[in-house]
């Protein structure tokens, strides 16, 4: 009843609301002025003049509240306990910074610190840079040990960080960290703008070793300060005018961060139709706009921005020794499926028939990182569409009509691309039984061996960073059962030698012309996520993950 309500919302406004305009930029009135009263004496004073005030590069584009909509609701105000979903990074990583940063293209740069890496990955030294908290005080190399430390509490930073450490020296403004063994991903994860390496005061970090929930005792170097959290309306950060927008020389979040607007704010609703109405209204700055509205934002000039977020769509296979008796197993069954499939129809179908969002790439590391991405399975083993290919194989991997079990969740992209690859599979030859289940029940199954199930969709980012980043379906994480020698050999590899080595990055490649030859998933391609802005406000940001702070209202 309420999705109706707010449909007819949008009608409504449609009629009334197509006239209106509205300014996301505030104005501060001139302050009232008193003449002094007469005396009877009166000194004369010299003549003074004020000082200039300091001129900040792009000046004109400072101003304005930036109001988000958001159908999320945040969870944790503590950056060390606030778990990993975009409810509350999307907001907490404009107030905190770590000691290192990774760039737009997947490099790392120094940020507070500057970094030493070991050529055989078994050590890293950071030495403080000069660096100030938001309320003005240095940052200092302790800050960084107890920061580092707190950071623990994410239980994924205790697995790729401390687990490795084998002791720690402090020496004047340096750290270094010993480590027992190499982890690839180490550094990257440092560097991350959504932590959880983020510095506060070693004060603040020994007086809460549990979570604090009073953002008021939480202090970072970021270019925001949270201004109010009430998670379930909204959550205003100010603009941080101490700082120095330090530049570490690299693009997207390794590039200087301006601070542009003068409020970031998070308005929540969980309606996705009044999002849409309060877009159309004026209400928001940034926000979705739903499928059937699209065409009406663009007529009245909201402005549609292609988010290159590296959104990643697959099937995959349920190769585990407990799914050993299904045609599934059989090399030629998989490559029969991934020949018949038509990738760019499939992703048609994702991207509700908007071929401007999808990217036809089904390589798990972002093109914008040079160092690890390749066209491996492009060229070899994508978007083949060759149906009688796809026959050849199916009749020597020697199948008989099996049923073969396809789970997918209800609604939204997996449904989607299921009415496209389904009829491709019957097409072949192939026994389909769709198992369709809800949303809270995907997981836990997909995740199950035991499960009845053969294929199985998924969808995912791909790394910026390091394939071993990536929560691919080349059985790194997801659990597939893709366990031959050959693969686990490759894996040891990525995972046992220093991340950008020319080992390393052999061993990717390794592993993308496995992939090739045993076929254990068929990634389809990428989706760019649609986000919706008002006409004078440029959305600026680079990189997999999307930030405010050098986006502004164009004046």
């Amino acid at each position: 009843m309420k999705k109706t309500l707010a449909i007819l919302l949008v009608l409504s406004m449609l009629l009334g609301l197509a006239a209106c305009t509205s300014s996301q930029t505030t104005t501060t009135p001139e302050p009232a002025t008193t003449e002094p009263a007469e005396t009877a004496e009166t000194t004369p004073t010299p003549e003074t003049t004020e000082p200039a005030a300091p001129v900040r590069e792009n000046e004109e584009r400072y101003g304005g509240d930036v109001i988000i909509a958001t159908s999320l609701i945040a969870t944790s105000v503590d950056p060390h306990f606030c778990g990993t979903g975009n409810a509350n990074l999307n907001w907490i990583k404009n107030l905190y910074e770590g000691p290192i940063v990774t760039g737009g293209d997947g490099n790392v740069y120094p940020l507070m610190c500057d970094f030493e890496y070991a050529e055989d990955g078994l050590s890293l030294k950071f030495t403080m840079r000069e660096y100030y908290f938001s309320n003005g005080e240095k940052v200092e190399i302790e800050d960084v040990v107890a920061s580092i430390e707190r950071a623990g509490n994410r239980p994924s930073f205790q697995t790729k960080f401390w687990n490795y450490v084998e002791d720690v020296k402090v020496e004047g403004d340096s750290v270094t960290y010993y480590f027992n063994a190499v982890c690839p991903i180490l550094l990257t994860n440092f560097g991350d703008i959504e932590g959880p390496v983020w510095v506060m005061p070693k004060e603040v970090c020994e007086k809460y070793p549990e979570e604090c929930t009073d953002f008021h005792e939480l202090i970072g170097t970021g270019p925001y300060i949270l201004e109010k959290w009430e998670p379930e309306t909204e959550i205003i950060e100010v603009r941080n005018e101490n700082y120095a927008q330090n530049d570490a020389g690299g693009p997207g979040p390794a590039d200087a961060k301006h601070a542009y607007p003068d409020r970031l704010i998070w308005s929540v609703n969980t309606n996705s139709a009044s999002i849409t109405a309060g877009m159309i209204a004026g209400d928001y700055t940034v926000g979705s706009v739903t499928t059937e509205m699209q065409p009406y934002a663009d007529q009245i000039g909201l402005h549609k921005w292609l988010r290159n977020n590296q959104w990643t769509h697959y099937i995959y296979f349920n190769l585990n020794e407990e799914n050993k008796d299904s045609i599934v197993q059989n090399a030629d069954f998989r490559k029969a499926i991934r020949a018949a499939i038509d990738c760019d129809e499939v992703m048609f179908a994702i991207s509700n028939g908007d071929p401007d969002t999808h990217i036809m790439d089904p390589c798990p590391v972002a093109e914008s990182c040079t160092m690890y991405h390749n066209d491996i399975l492009k060229d070899n083993a994508y978007d083949i569409a060759d149906m009688d290919l796809a026959k050849q194989y199916l009749e020597a991997s020697g199948y008989n009509g099996e049923e073969v079990t396809y789970l997918v969740r209800e609604g939204s992209s997996y449904y989607r691309a299921a009415m496209v690859i389904v009829p491709k599979l019957e097409e072949l030859g192939i026994n389909v039984n769709l198992w369709v289940v809800d949303a809270g029940s995907i997981g836990a199954l997909r995740e199950d061996p035991a499960s009845e199930y053969d294929i199985s969709f998924w969808e995912t980012q791909s790394a910026l960073d390091h394939p071993m980043n990536s929560n691919s379906a080349m059985g790194m994480n997801k659990g597939n059962g893709w366990t031959t020698p050959e693969r686990i050999a490759i894996t040891d590899v990525l995972f046992c030698t220093p991340w950008g080595s020319e080992e390393n990055v052999k061993a990717f490649e390794d592993l993308e012309w496995l992939v090739v030859e045993d076929c254990p998933y068929i990634c389809f391609g990428k989706k760019a996520s649609a986000t919706y802005t008002v006409a004078d406000f440029e959305l600026d940001y680079s990189g997999i993950s999307q930030y405010f702070w050098n986006s502004y209202f164009v004046k």
